[in-house]
């Protein structure tokens, strides 16, 4: 079992740790990471099949595999044990293919592997970070109920099974609680919005004992899906980039969002009872992303 691997290029390294079943990058404040994508990483390097194309060094720089040219990757087991250092060279025939070049760090041999293990890799810097609010390697199902602690008039918004309007699957009806009575809100509004919260992403992530994050603490979230998870989101301060301070309590991090997004996160009556325009401003502040393997 790969317990811990290394990443290297352009004079960079990223170097990621399982801990309890979950990917983290320690060096940014232990930030989760993309399971799936390092999933296809791995199994890329550790269980394709290769064929031999090549030993001579003079070859190297044709398949991209040179020092300086390639990426290295190194793999530990748990006791940090080496299991694996490569070389991955360009993909084959070109860039962006689905089989790629590589070569074991402590020999000449050349392989043309069947996986291109870059493909699992994104655009940024550190690469494969799962930037959720809510990480998606935490696999939580859908949002059922969500209790608002913060001064105003709403209180909750729940979702309720209603009678099933055809033989494959129950309907929901969405109501909130506003000072202690109950109203139903239009469902596509409870969907804009929980869905918002799904996909939301932070901005940076920040030491957890940054000074003065909850100076002014403004409410907090209790989001309960449907297996009765619940995950508290804690919303402080401004920063000095006007960006505000969201904990997660369950995992700890300390995140920082764009106003225009922690504007949404406390909504009002109209927002869950008037028809949103199209584009909704959960759409604006945050958009639906691309596939997580989209670079």
């Amino acid at each position: 079992q790969v317990g811990a691997f290394q990443i290297a290029a352009g004079g960079r390294s990223w170097t990621y740790v399982l801990r309890d079943s979950t990917w983290h990058y320690p060096a940014y404040f232990e930030a989760f990471v993309q399971s799936n994508r390092v999933d296809q990483f791995l199994k890329s390097l550790l269980q394709a099949t290769s064929t031999v194309v090549g030993s001579e060094p003079g070859d190297w720089q044709h398949f991209g595999i040179a020092p300086g040219q390639a990426i290295k990757t190194d793999l530990v087991d748990p006791a940090g044990v080496a299991l694996l250092s490569v070389w991955i060279g360009r993909g084959a025939p070109g860039p962006g293919a689905n089989e790629s070049y590589i070569r074991l760090a402590a020999a000449n041999t050349i392989y043309h592997l069947h996986a291109n293990p870059l493909l699992a890799l994104d655009n940024a810097n550190p690469p494969m970070l799962d930037r959720h609010v809510l990480p998606e390697t935490l696999v939580r199902r859908s949002i059922a109920k969500i209790t608002f602690e913060r001064p105003g008039l709403l209180q909750t918004l729940y979702r309720v099974e209603t009678a099933a309007a055809f033989r494959d699957g129950p309907t929901y009806a969405w109501l909130a609680t506003f000072a202690a009575t109950a109203d139903t809100v239009l469902n596509a509004n409870a969907f804009a919005y929980t869905s918002f919260l799904t996909r939301l992403t932070y901005e940076a992530l920040h030491d957890p004992r940054t000074p003065d994050a909850f100076a002014a603490p403004a409410g907090k979230l209790h989001l309960e899906d449907d297996a009765g998870t619940v995950d508290v989101l804690e919303v402080g301060s401004q920063n000095a980039a006007g960006h505000t301070y969201l904990r997660h309590a369950t995992t700890g991090h300390l995140y920082s969002l764009k106003a225009e997004k922690s504007a949404l996160l406390f909504p009002s009556k109209a927002a869950l009872t008037d028809t949103l325009p199209d584009p909704s401003p959960y759409q604006l502040a945050q958009p639906y992303g691309p596939s997580m393997f989209s670079n």
